[in-house]
């Protein structure tokens, strides 16, 4: 569930599953005789999707999908909406709903994960993305928006060793958990170069 993401971790176990039908994951829904006597309760809604009544899906498939490597590869889960921004880096499976934004690399020279989940964490977010409520709404297009910094490999390995220590560290650890977002803090202020010379674009 959503709820279930929190800054940087969410839980490895889970209660809650998502049934991806899709024409890849499942070939006929003859094959699962549960599932199939679960979803005919609902078929007079499904059959009335524009999908559906085009010939595009059959009427079990439950998701017009987004590539299955997105939620398989390792990536950040980003909710698009809560308290605050909420970026955890996943390396198992995890089949998420639209509600949540799925940030994957495309080569190995891109920015490692778990750094940029640490960058992402920042107070640019509190600023830029729109308000709805008491809620910040965080979506593809803000996402876009964000002003990465420069590459400094060296600022980007401590970043990982403490995005990690931050993970470790889990909901319960407070002092070992705030320590390491205020490590995580500064070393992102320091890729952005705040308080130096060499950069001008600060993460706020």
């Amino acid at each position: 569930t959503t709820s279930s993401i929190v800054l940087y971790e969410f839980p490895a176990k889970t209660r809650s599953f998502v049934l991806y039908l899709t024409s890849r994951s499942v070939e006929t829904i003859d094959r699962f005789p549960r599932i199939a006597r679960h979803l005919k309760r609902f078929r007079h809604l499904l059959d009335r999707r524009r999908e559906v009544r085009s010939g595009k899906i059959r009427w079990w498939e439950l998701h017009w999908p987004r590539r299955e490597r997105l939620f398989i590869a390792p990536r950040i889960l980003a909710p698009q909406m809560g308290h605050h921004p909420r970026f955890a880096y996943a390396e198992h499976p995890t089949f998420v709903g639209f509600s949540v934004n799925l940030i994957a690399v495309k080569g190995f020279d891109e920015l490692p994960l778990p750094a940029l989940a640490g960058i992402l964490a920042n107070r640019w977010f509190t600023r830029h993305a729109k308000r709805r409520g008491v809620h910040l709404e965080i979506s593809g297009g803000t996402l876009r928006r964000f002003p990465l910094p420069e590459r400094d490999p060296a600022l980007e390995c401590q970043l990982l060793e403490l995005v990690e220590e931050r993970r470790s560290a889990g909901q319960s650890d407070l002092d070992r958990r705030t320590q390491s977002e205020s490590a995580i803090e500064e070393v992102v202020r320091r890729l952005y170069g705040v308080g130096q010379s060499r950069r001008a674009a600060p993460p706020g």
